[in-house]
């Protein structure tokens, strides 16, 4: 079977070196200095370090995980090219159903042994084979088969069905790639503390956990890429509220912290702050369903839903500054956008109208996280809804990966939800197909499967991104998703912290930052 050279790969050392250095990422020109500590605050603990007793990536536990472990492939935030990591360079075969991946040598992993292929194929064995095998696989688009290791440095993933954009999801946050070797894999998970510690081919080490209180994580000595390891110790806070966390942030307790879309405004006018933006590569926040469930599997209750609500005012629950709600599951400066999608406009009268031709009373509770300002909003909904006889229970819950089991193991029927990873159409695509692990909110609909199978069928950038519009002006048309809020990503830190790469989702790449101070 043929491969071509991944388009965006380097084709010679002296360019994987050069992109290596992410030069073209560092936010300003001084020479970096080496050591200090980075506190970072954090909204929750995260569970452990093994994803079967975790099974989830979880916004809170990638945090830690992606200082830890280091992935094949990054992007890099101003181009979304991609960018050699650990792999030096990814082809796919003609009918894309096989990418082959040729890994850096000489990596080693932080208790000394040397990464190889072999390591690769142990861990998808253990995932892809475990009772949430179908549940990993959807979080990475189109149906990955298997992974072989051809060579000692060479690693074949193998699909069911066509990835061209399997390129891209390398380079995204998700616990299939947080890989450990092989040898100290079988060695130990049998162990009980395995749920305690890793070890991973990333900059930084687990040093200390005390569980619901902080991580600190100590530098990688076997770290290959030393150019781009500077602080000597991360340490992480947990700090249940948002607004705490930003607080902490304020005081001097701590250097950086992500902040959510309603806490931007704040952040970018606290004058002794310096904050960075980006597009973002994780779908925004709002409410999903079963659509299988009554009154969700009738669309005229789902259309109503959306006509009761003025949507722009939504936005500004917290902030008090309104702003677009979203249309798609991209947002705006997202490489694929689709600007054009139409929503239903705000008119209570087409709601009532809608309810009455239903005939059934609507009730339901709506399931959310447990955080105060995410409750306003929530109250917010239940308040549009009323008004024109809907009636809606908001019932708090747990929050990091207690909620995200308990939202994958379909234990609500209405909840407050984060749509997950975008950097792909492929990625969104198989959350809505009627057959796909992915599809929490139980669509199971002809022409959405019809629009998801064009989009999966189409090659190219350009007809990849009209197909991806046409799914995405479908799932609208139907009402199959709620969004709230798309914002960019934002981070602020004090203006000491430096060389912080352009976010691109929830996790910035906090573990390159140097502290001049």
């Amino acid at each position: 079977m043929g491969f071509r050279r991944l388009r965006n790969a380097a084709a010679t050392a002296a360019m994987a070196t050069a992109l290596v250095a992410f030069g073209a990422w560092d936010a300003g020109a001084q020479t970096p200095k080496k050591g200090g500590k980075l506190r970072i605050a954090i909204l929750a603990d995260i569970g452990g370090f093994d994803s079967l007793k975790v099974p989830v990536t979880g916004r809170q536990r990638a945090f830690v995980m992606e200082a830890i472990h280091e992935h094949l492939f990054d992007m890099d935030p101003q181009t979304f090219k991609i960018v050699p990591r650990l792999g030096l360079k990814a082809e796919p075969s003609d009918d894309f159903k096989r990418w082959r991946v040729t890994l850096r040598q000489g990596v080693k992993f932080s208790n000394g042994e040397e990464m190889t292929a072999q390591d690769y194929k142990a861990h998808f064995d253990r995932l892809l084979g475990s009772k949430f095998g179908g549940r990993f696989r959807g979080t990475l688009g189109p149906r990955l088969d298997r992974v072989e290791a051809p060579g000692k440095y060479t690693i074949d993933f193998i699909f069911s069905e066509a990835s061209p954009g399997w390129e891209t999801i390398m380079a995204q946050p998700d616990l299939l790639w947080w890989v450990r070797p092989k040898s100290w894999l079988e060695a130990n998970k049998g162990k009980p503390e395995f749920n305690t510690t890793t070890v991973g081919a990333g900059p930084y080490v687990i040093k200390q956990w005390r569980r619901g209180s902080s991580i600190v994580l100590a530098k990688n000595p076997h770290y290959w890429d030393k150019a781009n390891q500077h602080v000597d110790e991360i340490r992480f806070t947990i700090i249940n509220q948002q607004i705490s966390r930003f607080q902490a942030l304020q005081s001097g307790q701590m250097d950086l912290v992500w902040v959510p879309p309603w806490l931007k405004d704040d952040a970018q006018q606290d004058k002794r702050l310096a904050t960075s933006n980006g597009p973002n590569f994780f779908a925004g926040l709002g409410v999903g369903w079963n659509n299988q469930k009554p009154p969700f599997n009738d669309v005229r209750v789902r259309k109503a839903l959306v006509h009761a609500l003025d949507r722009k005012p939504l936005t500004g629950v917290i902030t008090k500054i309104p702003k677009d709600p979203p249309i798609d599951m991209y947002g705006r400066g997202h490489p694929w956008h689709c600007p054009d999608t139409a929503w239903p406009e705000y008119n209570p009268e087409k709601a009532k109208a809608l309810l009455a031709d239903y005939g059934k009373p609507v009730k339901f509770t709506l399931n959310i996280v447990g955080l105060r300002d995410l409750i306003r909003v929530a109250e917010t909904f239940q308040a549009y809804w009323k008004e024109v006889g809907v009636e809606v229970d908001v019932k708090p819950g747990p929050r990091g990966p207690q909620w995200a089991r308990a939202v994958q193991s379909g234990k609500f029927d209405v909840w407050w939800n984060n749509f997950g990873a975008n950097a792909d159409p492929s990625l969104v695509a198989m959350n809505f197909h009627s057959k796909s692990r992915a599809n929490i909110y139980k669509v199971n609909d002809p022409e959405v499967d019809k629009a998801v199978g064009a989009m999966k069928a189409a090659r190219g950038k350009d007809a990849r991104y009209k197909a991806s519009c046409n799914l995405q002006q479908v799932l609208a048309d139907q009402i199959r998703w709620l969004g709230w809020e798309q914002g960019d990503v934002t981070v602020a830190m004090w203006p000491y912290v430096k060389g912080l790469p352009r976010p691109i989702n929830i996790w910035p790449k906090y573990y390159r930052v140097w502290l001049d101070k």
